[in-house]
Formats: C-alpha cells, sequence, structure tokens
C-alpha cells in the first residue's frame, strides 16, 4: 500500500510517500532495498522530527516530546509526553507571553500619556498588577509543573543501604517482585553494587 501525503499537512510538512509492505521481515527488507538503489537513503535518528521542527509543523516543547515519549519507562511517563506533544506546553507560554506582552502594551500606553502631559487612565496600574500576579502565579505553576515532568521522565534513583545482613537483598527482592538479589543468613553474600528499575505508581525508580 502507498499513501502519498502533500505538504505541509504531513508531520513533516513536506511532500511525503509511505510504503506499507505486506509480509515478513524478507520482503520488507526487499523493497527497502529496491528503493534505496533507486536514490532513497535510510532516515537519521530523529530526522523525522528534526525536519517537523525545521519547517515550522512542531515547536521545541513538541519535539522534545516525541523523544520523551520514545524513551518513556512508564505509563504515566507516556501520557506526559503525549500531552506535551499536542502542544499542551506551548499553550501555557504562549498565555503566560500575552499577560506580559499586556503588561508592556499599557505600561507604554501609559508613558505615552504622561509625556503628552494627559491624564493616565487609572485604571492601568490595577491592569497591570493583575496581569503581573496572573504571570506569576503561571510561571510557578510551569516551574512546579517542570520539577513534577523531571522526575516522571527520569525517575528517581535511590540506594538501599545498611549494615551487613539486615534484610537489604530482601527488601530488594520484595520491591522487584523477583529473586534478584542473593538471600543467605551469611553476612557480606551481596558484594556487587545491583542496579535495577521498579515502577511506583507511574514513577520509575532505579
Amino acid at each position: 500500500i502507498i499513501s502519498y501525503m502533500k505538504g505541509p499537512k504531513s508531520f513533516t510538512a513536506e511532500d511525503t510517500v509511505e510504503i506499507n509492505c505486506h509480509g515478513g521481515v524478507t520482503s520488507t527488507n526487499k523493497v527497502l532495498e529496491m528503493v534505496i538503489k533507486a536514490g532513497a537513503r535510510l532516515a537519521e535518528p530523529g530526522e523525522f522530527t528534526k525536519r517537523a521542527f525545521l519547517n515550522g509543523r512542531i515547536d521545541l516543547s513538541q519535539a522534545e516530546a516525541v523523544m520523551d515519549l520514545i524513551t518513556a519507562k512508564t505509563e504515566l511517563a507516556m501520557k506526559s509526553a503525549l500531552m506535551q506533544s499536542t502542544g499542551s506546553l506551548s499553550e501555557k507560554i504562549n498565555k503566560l507571553r500575552e499577560y506580559l506582552l499586556n503588561v508592556l502594551a499599557l505600561i507604554e500606553y501609559a508613558v505615552d500619556f504622561t509625556e503628552d502631559d494627559e491624564e493616565v487612565d487609572p485604571s492601568i496600574p490595577l491592569r497591570v498588577k493583575d496581569s503581573l500576579e496572573k504571570a506569576y502565579e503561571d510561571m510557578n505553576k510551569l516551574l512546579k509543573s517542570a520539577d513534577e515532568g523531571k522526575i516522571i521522565r527520569d525517575g528517581l534513583s535511590l540506594a538501599i543501604v545498611g549494615k551487613p545482613n539486615v534484610g537489604k537483598s530482601s527488601l530488594l527482592d520484595v520491591l522487584l517482585k523477583e529473586k534478584r538479589a542473593i538471600v543467605t543468613d551469611i553476612a557480606g553474600t551481596t558484594r556487587d553494587v545491583i542496579e535495577e528499575y521498579i515502577n511506583l505508581d507511574g514513577i520509575p525508580v532505579k
């Protein structure tokens, strides 16, 4: 099946042709081989997303969301990346920008009137204050969500430490729900560092 998508409505905003092959890997590789012989080349990692960004199809936050989606370790991280890929973060930033532009416009308006020795609209300081308060509130929300997003995306790194033979290996096995560490009554059995990932309510923990 050959699908032709004309730009700028394709993902990259360029004219794109997709070939969906029937059959197994062998037939797919054969089609790929023939396409390359005809002058095509293999895409570099992230090239389609790069083209979409350079062509203005997506913004920087959406481009970053694509990588976050690919590397998501948990369902919560995947949902967060999907939401960002739709432009939700960009909308919040644009709203914040509108508040600040409104403040700038009001201040410039007030300055112009002052230079002309005309009375400044008494509502302007209140409107500036209102816009600044809204901008401040939104910025704090963005900063908080950024910290939370980093934890959802990158996870947390924790260490299980303690004296010999107090149950560190047993605790690790319980958290992993499998026998990963050697558990015996002999102290000092686990000498090497053991690293594993677990999912705690959608947060990857190393």
